[in-house]
């Protein structure tokens, strides 16, 4: 009887530490899918907050490029933008799947800006020092195609953080009807331990007072 009593106390012990780890799994990964939402949301937004930088780097260039010292120190901020935002899309690219978003939106929007880029530098050719307009001519050449940009990426912005604050909502659910099935397990394997102990315990009673009761009659 004490033996049955032991093996259902590891029984249930045995459940709860695998009902943990369980739990604790599903926290590891909740966790890492949370953490790759944030880190595509945070690479989509910097992209986007660096993009509007380089376009205000590019109005500049136009405004003082005629300058040839002024046009080399607007210029480096508008290549060091340029590949910031290049990075932060790469960056983007393997976490939109990650987290259950189409990646076609972000690679549209990597290759529309690197043309972009090429596009700026044929028209800083046009820049002449004798021509105060050459700037707004040559701005106004791919004015639409910035503008463009500029939508999709806030626009893929959007995306990201819905999907992200999804995301936590699932995984918080998931996580509450997870601690709830581990409680109600692990108290209903305890409750089922606690009537074998209880009987385990009756019964070894019983036969102890049958025991003593027929002591007497033996030793006659």
């Amino acid at each position: 009887m004490a033996g049955i009593a032991m093996l259902c106390v590891i029984a249930v012990g045995i459940q709860g530490a695998n009902r943990l780890d369980a739990l604790r799994n599903s926290a590891m990964k909740s966790s890492a899918l949370t953490d790759q939402a944030l880190r595509c949301m945070v690479a989509i937004d910097r992209a986007d907050t660096r993009f509007k930088t380089q376009m205000q780097n590019w109005q500049d260039i136009l405004i003082w490029g005629n300058n040839p010292e002024l046009f080399a120190q607007y210029k480096n901020p508008f290549v060091m933008e340029e590949s910031i935002v290049q990075e932060s899309l790469n960056n983007a690219l393997p976490l939109m799947k990650s987290i259950g978003l189409a990646d076609d939106d972000v690679l549209h929007l990597r290759d529309a800006h690197r043309d972009l880029g090429v596009k700026y530098r044929a028209r800083l050719n046009q820049l002449h020092s004798a021509d105060p307009d050459s700037g707004k001519k040559a701005d106004a050449l791919i004015e639409d195609i910035g503008h463009t940009i500029g939508q999709d990426m806030e626009r893929v912005t959007n995306t990201v953080a819905l999907r992200a604050m999804e995301l936590a909502k699932i995984e918080g659910a998931r996580a509450e009807v997870s601690y709830a099935s581990a409680r109600d397990e692990t108290l209903g394997a305890a409750l089922i331990g606690v009537i074998v102990i209880a009987l385990t315990s009756a019964l070894t009673l019983l036969d102890l007072q049958k025991s003593l009761r027929g002591g007497p009659g033996y030793t006659e």
